[in-house]
């Protein structure tokens, strides 16, 4: 038989147009870029940032220093990236800025270098808005420090009631005893936390403790008995308990 030879057409021409093609990107990217001169002055900027800084005309950026878009106490970490992006490295920082007409948005920035059309240095500055994502950590932050506050005044409320105040999770175990609760039972705090109450409860008394923490998980509020503790001398200490559940934001049993 005859052998075929297979040829293989390969095209390795290269687009016809990859200037055009680069600006198509330039411009597709959501973030606000701009192409800086390697002093820092302002080229061009994509329509996404002229969007996001509130510009309507693109001439009245171009030609301008990048530094006269940020407040004074950025100019530093502006300087440090951009000779990061000359030295052939990835410059970042995170500042807080406004756009043209005074809006304060927070930027994560991105410097790099980069090269026009005609091979001249470049710098390409990638600025992503941050601002919801900076407005939410100073508010999970604000909550935390409510939290905390809160909390702290509730320790301070309970550790001074001259009544026995005890927290249980949801499987009944000790995990905040006050001062009169510890003597009412005769144990420290330390001793307490992890403990049933039912270690704590007088056998005649504990089917009706268990009880009421059936009822309060059932969705009762609350739940008041008179029943008998056990101190740990062995002696038995009668009550008024008044229970309240504690629940999360879905309303389920915490404890």
């Amino acid at each position: 038989g005859k052998t075929g030879r297979m040829q293989e057409n390969r095209d390795t021409t290269p687009p016809q147009d990859t200037t055009a093609l680069g600006w198509a990107l330039f411009e597709a990217i959501p973030d606000c870029v701009k192409l800086l001169a390697t002093d820092g002055t302002v080229l061009a900027i994509n329509r996404n940032g002229l969007r996001s800084m509130d510009i309507e005309d693109a001439g009245t950026v171009r030609g301008k220093p990048w530094f006269a878009f940020w407040p004074r106490e950025s100019h530093a970490d502006i300087e440090a990236s951009m000779q990061a992006a000359r030295a052939g490295g990835t410059g970042r920082f995170s500042a807080a800025g406004t756009t043209i007409k005074g809006s304060p948005k927070w930027w994560d920035v991105m410097v790099t270098r980069t090269a026009a059309g005609d091979q001249q240095t470049c710098l390409l500055a990638i600025s992503r808005d941050i601002s919801e994502q900076v407005r939410l950590d100073a508010e999970r932050r604000q909550a935390e420090r409510a939290l905390h506050a809160s909390r702290e005044r509730f320790e301070k409320i309970v550790s001074q009631a001259s009544t026995g105040v005890v927290q249980l999770d949801a499987e009944g175990r000790i995990v905040l005893a006050n001062q009169k609760y510890c003597a009412m039972v005769g144990r420290s705090e330390a001793e307490l936390l992890g403990m049933s109450v039912a270690e704590v409860t007088a056998p005649q008394s504990r089917v009706q403790t268990q009880d009421a923490l059936a009822r309060l998980k059932a969705g009762a509020a609350g739940v008041a008995l008179d029943k008998y503790y056990l101190h740990k001398d062995g002696s038995l200490v009668s009550a008024t308990s008044s229970v309240n559940a504690l629940r999360g934001p879905d309303g389920e049993f915490e404890g």
